[in-house]
């Protein structure tokens, strides 16, 4: 396993470990109260997940007809007192996110598997399809507008003759890896800019996830979760330069 550096000012503004899951067609959105009643004290605060779903029907002569639209309940999450972690639970999903401060690798995932434990043992997933890692960084670069170019070494490539300088862009690359199972999705954007900072809010999201079919209780998920973090790892230390690493310091 490559071993990077830590730094004191680590960039990360959140951290997601994901597990897109089939459950039991007798799955019932109050198994998940359950899950409140033994997080409570960690996690006391509590909401509904809810996804609006929209329809139009129209006549047999193709006119527009009615327009209904309806909320539902589909998952539940919780949070912390401070607001810096949040378990989102849903019937299809289970989700842990680490906001800042982030403090390290081995607290957040060990805290991920307690809480999965918990969840498997409530709602009894038949397999696990899908397993992620994310990490969104925010990197303030002082300077506006910027060269990216000295900061990051992957970026938008403008024609020659054109000036090089840019104020907003916004790319999204997907990366199969050598080993044809992982994929990771960079996202690269500008957050907003207010007109007293003289910093570029620099966005670099790191997704990266394997498709396929893990049993809930199978140790292979950790050591999948394991391999993704390395990859984003290798991703993120090898996609910037010198001059942004000082910036951790």
């Amino acid at each position: 396993m490559s071993e990077y550096t830590v730094f004191p000012n680590a960039p990360i503004t959140q951290a997601i470990i994901n597990m897109r899951l089939e459950l039991p067609d007798s799955s019932k959105l109050q198994n998940l109260e359950v899950i409140y009643e033994s997080i409570k004290d960690d996690y006391p605060v509590k909401q509904y997940l809810n996804t609006a779903q929209f329809n139009v029907t129209a006549d047999t002569l193709g006119n527009p007809g009615v327009f209904q639209s309806s909320i539902a309940q589909d998952g539940l999450f919780f949070q912390t007192e401070d607001r810096t972690r949040v378990l989102e639970t849903k019937l299809d999903g289970f989700t842990l996110s680490q906001l800042k401060p982030y403090k390290d690798w081995e607290s957040f995932r060990d805290e991920a598997r307690k809480l999965w434990q918990l969840y498997s043992d409530v709602v009894k997933p038949l397999k696990i399809t899908r397993l992620a890692t994310r990490y969104i960084n925010r990197i303030e670069i002082p300077e506006s507008p910027v060269d990216f170019k000295e900061y990051l070494l992957t970026t938008p490539e403008i024609a020659p003759q054109l000036p090089q300088m840019l104020s907003e862009f916004f790319m999204r690359l997907v990366m199969p890896q050598p080993d044809e199972k992982t994929y990771a999705i960079i996202t690269q954007t500008i957050d907003a800019i207010r007109e007293s900072e003289l910093i570029t809010p620099y966005i670099f999201d790191i997704d990266v996830f394997q498709l396929g079919e893990w049993q809930p209780e199978s140790e292979e998920i950790w050591e999948v979760l394991e391999k993704l973090r390395v990859v984003k790892n290798e991703i993120f230390f090898k996609s910037i330069t010198d001059k942004t690493k000082g910036l951790f310091q």
